[in-house]
């Protein structure tokens, strides 16, 4: 030691002259030379196999290169002194190693001592090496103290564990970077990897390193830890005994350097494996492998790989030698060849580690561990395979001869198992001789393999194996039936039969017949092929023959008796479906007559059928068809005006339906019955299983003609479970009735089913899972005349409130139809199919709240409709029906609850609130309309089961013509029966009759020729709207009695009623009063005593026509003069042949007609004296008398009128020159009248020239 301290003085100071200043980047060289370091050992045994207390100690170390060897290189053999070796008894020595390998670019050169040390003790003995100190430039514990021992029980025959490393592993930079430490154990003992503790290794350990115990993977984290200098760490390798207690151990002290990962790492490998391996030898045999360096990056300058690589090892084993000696560097692929032939001496375990570097640092590490045997194993030779036949159930016993033999005559074990379960030992006395050893057992029937050992108890087992083959060759003895003889089941006849078989080792065995037992026999024989197989493959065959007769005839499937409602007066078509099926040719043709589709009259009707089998066996059978005449005639035409409907509560009493809500109804129109399905009982509770007992299933007929309900519930056959607000409606292109969903005890239902009505039958279709829900109740559905199929709109879904999809049935799945545009979701709307205009209306519903919006449909798009005026109030569950009839949709009730009985009609733009005279209670319910009856049909949704339907109303209003009404006639109304056709209409009261006033009930019926009626009303109201006439009363004129007019009496006009008679008149002002001076109108009025008034009246004129009384004149008289006014226009144009008149009552001049400058005239002026004006009154319409001259004119002072008579006219307007017509001119309204010529005058009018009256003084 003190000469390699000695040796790094005197480098340091030739540093320090040469390059005159300390360097210290390379202080490493100054702290110390130690790499790497191991030591295993193995006892030295006599030659009895025992210990002798001497251990032979391999030991190996790797040190700084340039600290021992100047020069290139280190000679492969050379020796040198390093450390000394501690033994742990007190005992040291100098470590001499031989070079075995050595790195130039890592400055390393490993070597190798083995030394034998004896022991007087059984220890344990901890033999180590330590020193000071590691190298400077390490990550952990530089400069730090180094140790690396193993644990040496003398007296054992106990073989540490032996392992190798390169002295120094590159480690890639990674966050996974992992090598293995090789180890192996001449003992075979399981080793366990641990990493020592920093108390064996007296530096820290190093950061995220661990490695796997069983194995021997090092894993290390190394990201973020430095990478400039080296990392120190210690790998302990235990050997266990059976208990798994540690026996020795031995330790790999290694250094460890970050590098950069560039490209590829290369690879090392053995024989071209770059798996770990190992052999066993025996001294003497030769030893030969091939190491090869592989680098797999490509240099992108050369397109060759990148070079160097360096290929070196660590653990080589005296003797050994690698051609081309190691290290070796060159381009790659390098390889080297590995020979050695071991001797005595080298006896124990070999592991010798390979490594491969290339130009980047990356490194590959592989070993190989060689374990060189010095004891002779024994031999052993097994028989070979060996076949017994069974002798029981159990199997055979078999004994096997096996020769074993030991080249050192050392006493032998022989160990056996036979397939994998060990069996008692043989011992061999110690003998150089070959022994035969007898290992006998019982063996099942089969294949059996034996596995046998021998060892010598010196770690040398050998072993060979055989197997043991137990057959059974013998096949079962079957037991058959005798040939059994049946009558056929069917076209094919299941026929069971027992057939068996045992056999001398399984004992009872499977029987395989064809045909099976059970299968089914044609007619005739059949021959059965029967064979049993045991479980080794042996096989017994043997038959017998099975023979099928048919004498069987085929069983009739008819209906019991049909009865069916007439539809003509032929009778009806009746379809109904027999069958007939034979055991043997399954079903078979069933000849009926009358045929099914055939018309059946009215009565009974026998049908006889007949059908024969295959065989010529016969069978006959018959049923009753009964057509009867039950429905009503349908009155129609009733007279008057249609007003609306009435409810009318048709319950009988009889059979029929039971109360219930939450059901639905649709109309059958091919068979003419309203259908209605399930529900649930009102207020009742679930029963909290799967079908609530309160919902039903059962299936109802309502014929409205005859007002009765039947069951049509199906007692066989599939049929849905009960439910209540589920959808519902009638597939008119199908004639199908088709239901969805709907709840079932709380939980929503996904199924779809369809009621075959000609059938009575239901068929379980598609479910709702291709609604996309799982379930829906309260969907709306409805027929779409436009797609001719079942539409379904919204309905509640177990995981919402509403749904908002329209679905589209085609017979067989449901088809997703949703616009673009679509009404709220929502479940419970009332939806009803409105055929004359091809839409489908929907109505309400909840969302969880009720809604009141109007939607229609129309075959692709949702309409909502603006409504005008009053709509119903939100609802949901309300009965809705289009009504062919009247042509609106009408919706009846509603309300989760049943809170409403109101009755609304749409008529496509708005709602009208209809108020028929009796209104149902209020509901939930399912509403049709039956067009057969022109009827509204609907049934309970309350505590009743009561049926209602609508009856039309009409009504005749006549105006009374006396006080005992008035006689009315009408139409007679027609009625229609649909076997009797027209019938005759009974009225009463009849025809003609005197009504009442007020209204009068006339009950119509039409009876068919087998008594059924049918019934209709309307009522006839008589009033008195005509008020009573007046007798018509003249203008009273009358003389001024003093400046406030005068007092008038006059006799009230009369009335008379056409009811009442005469009746009170009362006038105002009454007679007796003071009338003033002018016209004052008097107005009358006579009331009847139905309030119809008349009025009437007359003008009472007060006029002043006495002149003043002039006195006092003088004595002379005096004469007239005339002055000319000359008014400003407007006046009448020049003219002669015109009259004027004085009208008193106006105190107008009035002038008519005459001849001017254009021609005759027929215009008419008014001149005010007093204003000195002119006005034309020339009424521009109605009558008035042609243009004329000459005429006769006088103003009557009696009726305040102007009479015109006669006159000249021109051509253009009479036919003669001189007329004779008379006319009358009202001052007051400006009006003309004419009236009719007096017979006595001239039919040639008046006079041409009349006379001119003259005033004389």
């Amino acid at each position: 030691m003190n000469r390699i301290r000695e040796s790094m003085k005197k480098r340091a100071l030739f540093i320090l002259f040469s390059v005159g200043v300390l360097c210290l980047a390379n202080v490493e060289a100054h702290a110390s030379h130690f790499r790497y370091g191991n030591v295993d050992y193995r006892p030295v045994l006599n030659s009895n196999g025992n210990a002798t207390g001497t251990v032979e100690f391999h030991i190996k170390e790797a040190w700084r290169r340039s600290a021992f060897f100047s020069g290139s290189t280190a000679t492969i053999g050379q020796t040198f002194i390093p450390d000394t070796f501690f033994f742990g008894d007190g005992g040291t020595i100098n470590i001499t190693l031989r070079v075995t390998s050595e790195s130039i670019t890592e400055d390393w050169v490993a070597g190798e001592m083995t030394v034998q040390h004896t022991y007087t003790s059984a220890g344990p003995y901890t033999a180590y090496s330590s020193n000071c100190c590691r190298i400077f430039a390490l990550n952990n514990g530089s400069s730090g103290s180094w140790r690396f021992d193993t644990i040496v029980s003398p007296f054992s025959t106990n073989n540490s564990p032996t392992s190798s490393s390169v002295p120094i592993v590159n480690v890639p930079a990674s966050s996974n970077a992992s090598f293995f430490v090789p180890a192996s154990d001449l003992d075979r003992d399981p080793l366990r990897f641990r990493i020592a503790s920093q108390s064996e290794t007296l530096i820290p350990g190093v950061p995220n390193l661990s490695i796997n115990s069983t194995t021997g993977l090092v894993t290390w984290n190394n990201v973020g830890l430095d990478q400039t200098n080296y990392w120190s760490t210690q790998v302990i390798i235990e050997d266990l005994n059976s208990n798994g207690n540690v026996k020795s151990k031995t330790a790999v002290d290694i250094l460890l350097k970050i590098v950069q990962v560039t490209g590829v790492a290369p690879s090392c490998l053995i024989n071209g494996s770059g798996s770990a391996q190992s052999l066993s030898v025996a001294p003497g045999t030769h030893v030969s492998f091939t190491v090869t360096g592989t680098d797999p990056d490509i240099n992108p300058a050369t397109g060759n790989p990148d070079t160097p690589i360096t290929l070196n090892v660590s653990g080589f084993p005296t003797g050994a030698t690698m051609n081309p000696t190691l290290q070796v560097t060159g381009p790659s692929p390098v390889s080297s060849t590995f020979n050695w032939t071991p001797t005595n001496a080298d006896g124990g375990t070999h592991v010798i580690t390979f490594s491969a570097t290339d130009n980047t640092s990356l490194q590959a590490l592989n070993s190989m561990s060689i374990f060189v045997e010095t004891n002779q194993p024994p031999t052993i030779t097994c028989p070979s395979v060996t076949s017994a036949e069974a002798t029981s159930s159990a199997g055979t016993s078999v004994a096997l001869p096996v020769q074993v033999q030991d080249p050192n005559g050392d006493a032998l074990t022989v160990s056996w198992s036979v397939d994998g379960n060990a069996l008692p030992s043989v011992s061999v006395l110690a003998s150089m001789a070959a022994s035969t050893v007898t290992l006998s057992s019982a063996y099942t029937i089969g294949h059996h393999t034996v596995s046998v050992s021998v060892s010598d108890g010196k770690a040398a087992t050998v072993s060979c194996s055989t197997t043991v083959d137990v057959v059974d060759t013998k096949g079962p003895v079957l037991s058959l039936p005798a040939n059994p003889s049946l009558e056929a089941a069917g076209s094919t006849t299941p026929v069971t039969y027992s057939a068996s078989a045992t056999d001398v080792v399984d004992g009872p065995v499977a029987v395989q017949c064809s045909p099976l037992s059970g299968s089914g026999f044609q007619l005739g024989s059949t021959v059965v092929q029967c064979s049993a197989t045991d479980s080794h493959g042996n096989v017994s065959t043997g038959n017998f023959q099975v023979t099928v007769v048919d004498t069987t005839a085929p069983s009739l499937t008819v209906p019991t008796t049909i009865v069916a409602e007439a539809t003509s007066s032929a009778g009806a078509v009746v379809n109904y479906t027999a069958s007939a099926t034979d055991v043997v040719s399954g079903n078979v043709p069933m000849n009926c007559s009358p045929a099914s589709g055939s018309t059946f009259p009215l009565g009974n009707t026998t049908v006889q059928c007949s059908a024969q089998d295959g065989a010529g066996n016969t069978s006959s059978g018959g049923f009753s068809v009964t057509v009867r005449d039950t429905t009503a005639p349908s009155i129609s035409n009733l007279p008057g005006t249609a007003q609306a409907f009435d409810w009318v509560n048709v319950s009988t009493g009889g059979a029929g339906p039971s109360a219930r809500i939450g059901h639905r109804m649709v109309y059958d129109p091919v068979r003419h019955r309203v259908i209605l399905f399930g529900g649930h009982a009102p207020n009742a509770p679930h029963s909290g299983n799967y079908v609530s007992a309160s919902h039903l299933n059962d299936v109802w007929e309502f014929n409205t003609g005859s007002n009765t309900w039947t069951n049509v519930t199906p007692t066989t056959g599939n049929m849905p479970v009960g439910r209540s607000d589920f959808g519902m409606a009638y597939d008119i292109a199908r004639n199908k009735v088709v239901i969805s969903g709907g709840e079932i005890d709380g939980w929503q239902a996904a199924d779809t089913w369809e009621w075959d009505p000609a059938t009575r039958s239901w068929e379980a279709k598609p479910g709702a899972s291709s609604l996309v829900y799982g379930g829906l109740l309260g969907s709306g559905m409805a027929y779409d005349p436009n797609r001719h199929e079942v539409i379904l709109f919204g309905g509640h879904a177990y995981y919402n409130w509403g749904e908002a999809g329209t679905w589209a049935w085609d017979g067989n799945n449901w088809t997703n139809i949703t616009p673009s545009s679509y009404p709220p979701p929502r479940f419970l709307p009332a939806m009803a199919t409105d055929l004359a205009r091809s839409r489908v209306v929907m109505f309400g519903g909840q969302n969880p709240y009720g809604l009141n919006d109007t939607w229609e449909w129309d075959g692709s798009a949702w309409t909502q409709v603006a409504l005008s005026g009053g709509s119903p109030s939100a609802r949901s569950n309300a009965g809705m029906a289009y009504d062919v009839a009247r042509h609106v949709t009408v919706l009846f009730g509603g309300g989760e609850s049943g809170d409403h009985n109101d009755t609304w009609e749409w008529n496509g733009t708005a709602w009208k609130l209809a108020h028929p005279p009796t209104t149902p209670s209020a509901r939930a319910t399912s509403m049709v309309y039956d067009d057969s009856q022109s009827r509204l049909v609907f049934f309970s949704g309350v505590a009743q089961a009561d049926t209602w339907f609508s009856r039309p109303i009409s009504s005749i209003t006549a105006e009374a013509t006396g006080p005992n009404g008035a006689s009315v006639t009408w139409n007679s109304p027609t009625a229609t029966d649909t076997v009797d056709g027209s019938l005759p209409v009974n009225c009463v009261p009849a025809s003609g009759s005197t009504f009442a006033l007020g209204s009068t009930t006339v009950q119509c019926t039409a009876t068919d020729s087998h008594g059924n009626t049918g019934r209709a009303s309307f009522t006839v109201t008589v009033q008195d709207t005509t008020p009573p006439a007046f007798t018509a009363h003249a203008d009273i004129t009358t003389e001024a009695m003093g400046p406030n007019g005068a007092v008038v009496t006059y006799a009230a006009p009369t009335a008379t009623d056409l009811v009442d008679g005469s009746v009170a008149v009362t006038c105002n002002p009454p007679s007796g009063s003071t009338f003033p001076l002018g016209s004052t109108a008097v107005h009358c009025s006579a009331p009847d005593a139905h309030n119809n008034a008349a009025q009437s009246g007359f003008n009472v004129i007060v006029q002043d026509t006495i002149a003043p009384v002039i006195a006092g004149l003088p004595s002379l008289a005096q004469s007239l003069n005339w002055f000319n006014t000359n008014p400003n226009a407007p006046k009448p144009s020049a003219r002669s042949g015109h009259r004027m008149v004085y009208d008193s009552n106006r105190r107008r001049v009035v002038l008519f007609g005459g001849s001017d400058a254009t021609g005759r005239r027929n215009d008419i002026w008014e001149y005010d004296v007093a204003a000195n004006t002119w006005t034309n009154v020339t009424p521009s319409s109605g009558s008035m008398p042609i243009p004329r001259s000459y005429f006769g004119m006088a103003y009557d002072a009696a009726r305040s009128k102007i009479v015109i008579y006669g006159g000249q006219v021109d051509p253009q307007y009479s036919n003669v020159s001189i007329t004779g017509d008379t006319w009358e001119w009202d001052g007051s309204t400006r009006t003309w009248t004419q009236k009719p010529a007096s017979s006595f005058m001239s039919d040639f009018g008046a006079p041409s020239w009349p006379t001119i009256p003259t005033c004389s003084k």
